[in-house]
C-alpha cells in the first residue's frame, strides 16, 4: 500500500472513531452542533439530492458517511488535509506522519501547528508528542527561507516570553522573542472577571524547535520541558 492510500485509509478511520452525535457540553445542547473531525452540525447538505439532511436517523448518518468515504478515498494529500476540521489537525497529522515524505511531513506539521487554533491544549496530541513531532522535522523544510534565516540568526542565549491569556495552558509550546506580541496574547481573552499573565526565561537557543511567523505572530516552538526552572512570572 502507497504512502498516499494508507493517509487515505486513516483519514477514513478516522471520520469512524468519532461518534456523529450532537454535542453534550451544556451551553451546546440543542445547537446541532457537533464535536467530529470532518462534520460541524447535525445538518448535512446533500449533494446528490441537493438539500439539506438531519443526521439524527442511520439512514441519513450512513448516506453521509458514505459520501466521505468516497471523497476521501479520491483525494489528494492536500485535499485530506483540509477537510479535516482545524480542531483535529494535529491529530491528522500525529495519525499520518509515518507515511509522508520528509517535505510532507514538514509542510504538513506547520500547518497543522498554525491552524488548529489551540494545539497546547490539543487533548489527542500531547505537548511532549508536539515536541518530539517538531525534533524529527527537518528544520529547513519546516521553516520557510526567512524564517529559517531568522532562527539562524538568534543568540545562543534567547530571551523568551509567552503571554497565557485566560483559560490557556501556562507552560505551552508556543513562545516569542517579541514582548509586545506575547502582551497581545496575554491580553486578548481578558474580561472584566479574568485577566492574563506573563512569563519570561532566558534560555539556550537549542530548546527553540522553530521559528514560525506565518501569521505574523513571531512564535518560537520552544520545547517547554526542558527550561522549567527558568521560567518565571514576570509584571507586563
Amino acid at each position: 500500500m502507497s504512502g498516499i492510500e494508507k493517509v487515505r485509509e486513516i483519514s477514513m478511520n478516522l471520520y469512524d472513531a468519532v461518534p456523529l452525535r450532537e454535542c453534550e457540553i451544556n451551553d451546546l445542547k440543542g445547537l446541532g452542533l457537533v464535536q467530529h473531525p470532518y462534520i460541524s452540525n447535525m445538518a448535512w447538505y446533500d449533494r446528490e439530492t441537493k438539500d439539506i439532511k438531519y443526521l439524527y436517523d442511520q439512514k441519513s448518518k450512513e448516506k453521509c458517511r458514505e459520501y466521505y468515504r468516497k471523497a476521501i478515498h479520491s483525494a489528494n494529500l492536500s485535499a485530506l488535509f483540509l477537510m479535516v476540521r482545524d480542531p483535529y489537525k494535529m491529530t491528522w497529522f500525529n495519525l499520518c506522519k509515518d507515511y509522508l515524505t520528509k517535505e510532507e511531513y514538514a509542510e504538513y506539521l506547520k500547518a497543522s501547528w498554525t491552524q488548529e487554533e489551540n494545539p497546547n491544549q490539543d487533548k489527542n496530541v500531547s505537548r511532549r508528542r508536539a515536541v518530539a513531532l517538531f525534533r524529527k522535522a527537518d528544520k529547513e523544510k519546516l521553516m520557510d527561507k526567512e524564517e529559517y534565516s531568522y532562527y539562524e540568526k538568534l543568540p545562543q542565549e534567547v530571551t523568551v516570553w509567552r503571554g497565557v491569556s485566560p483559560s490557556r495552558e501556562r507552560l505551552g509550546l508556543s513562545w516569542t522573542n517579541d514582548k509586545d506580541t506575547a502582551t497581545w496574547f496575554m491580553k486578548r481573552f481578558e474580561n472584566g472577571c479574568r485577566t492574563g499573565y506573563m512569563l519570561e526565561a532566558t534560555i539556550d537557543k537549542e530548546f527553540v524547535l522553530a521559528y514560525i511567523n506565518s501569521r505574523g505572530e513571531k512564535e518560537l516552538v520552544v520545547d517547554v520541558h526542558k527550561i522549567k526552572n527558568q521560567i518565571k512570572e514576570v509584571k507586563e
